[in-house]
């Protein structure tokens, strides 16, 4: 028979240590599969006396009635609270059942605990659905506010003829075509009747800019009365004064529309004035009016161009507005 090893024994000995086989069968197979013919025995480990620790009191048992069940040793530990304690009198404590006893562990104060987050603290904004339709608003923007231009190309007809008559040409005639080089002058209602429209106005007034330009539009705002307005805050604002000539003037306004019937007659001389200034100084005036196109008071529909600020205005509509508003008198 072959001697065996030291080293051999020492991995039979910490096989038999982590295995623990319980009989000397088991032993027996162990040793034949490391390839050794004596078996010593499996090492026996004292059962250690559990050392109380000086940081927590020793494991106490519980006491049970006669007539309660016991835990089977595969249960969940239970989680008991202990009775309320006053504020100042230390750390809380939770106490673990077993089917050995006891065990008593402190809990974190309530002052070391995160604070719950309240979701009625926070203010929740909700998407803006925009009053016109999302995909035509740049187009339905373009439409009002081109204003026709001398621009285009030449009209050779009429300068044929002058030169015919042996008139000068001191301009080359062109055609009129939409352009909006003219910038843009909004105003913006913030009456009472506008409050719910304060997001959306918003919202508009980037998307002018971004189709006129940063630079070309100019913004003013106003209170029920557009005859005062300005671009700061109210107690900077001044008798309102037109844009350049050919520049047209978009408001965003109710026109009063939700005011009581006593107020209609001051309401329609107020924007009639407002009609007749931008007239006088060649402005074109196109108002956007978050009501529907019937509730339009019938004076001012016939005296100004008003387009419903709703879903149902379409690119031509928008087109064919600006129109007629260019071609009053």
């Amino acid at each position: 028979m072959t001697p065996t090893r030291t080293t051999d024994f020492g991995d039979l000995l910490r096989a038999l240590h982590h295995l623990a086989p319980e009989d000397e069968a088991t032993s027996a197979a162990i040793a034949t599969l490391l390839g050794l013919d004596r078996v010593p025995s499996a090492p026996q480990s004292e059962p250690k006396t559990p050392t109380p620790s000086k940081r927590s009191p020793p494991i106490q048992p519980v006491e049970r009635p006669a007539d309660e069940p016991r835990m089977e040793e595969s249960a969940q530990p239970v989680i008991q609270p202990l009775p309320p304690r006053a504020p100042d009198s230390g750390p809380l404590s939770i106490r673990v059942l077993h089917a050995g006893g006891a065990l008593t562990a402190p809990l974190p104060r309530a002052s070391a605990l995160p604070a719950p987050v309240s979701s009625d603290s926070e203010d929740v904004e909700l998407d803006l659905e925009p009053l016109f339709e999302p995909g035509w608003t740049r187009s339905i923007l373009a439409a009002a506010l081109a204003v026709q231009r001398p621009d285009g190309s030449i009209e050779v007809d009429k300068a044929v003829s002058r030169i015919a008559r042996r008139l000068p040409i001191t301009t080359l005639p062109r055609r009129k075509r939409p352009t909006l080089r003219m910038g843009v002058q909004v105003l913006v209602d913030r009456g009472e009747g506008m409050e719910p429209f304060q997001r959306d106005a918003a919202s508009l007034i980037a998307r002018v800019r971004a189709v006129v330009g940063q630079g070309a539009t100019e913004v003013l705002r106003f209170d029920s009365d557009p005859r005062l307005a300005g671009p700061g805050p109210k107690r900077l604002w001044a008798p309102y004064r037109p844009p350049a000539p050919g520049a047209p003037v978009l408001v965003l306004s109710d026109l009063g529309i939700l005011q009581p019937d006593g107020m209609g007659a001051e309401r329609d001389e107020m924007w009639l004035d407002l009609t007749a200034t931008l007239r006088r100084a060649g402005c074109p005036l196109i108002a956007f009016v978050p009501q529907p196109a019937r509730r339009f008071p019938a004076v001012l529909a016939q005296q100004m161009t008003l387009i419903e600020w709703d879903r149902p205005t379409t690119v031509a509509a928008a087109r064919n507005a600006s129109r007629r508003e260019q071609s009053r008198p």
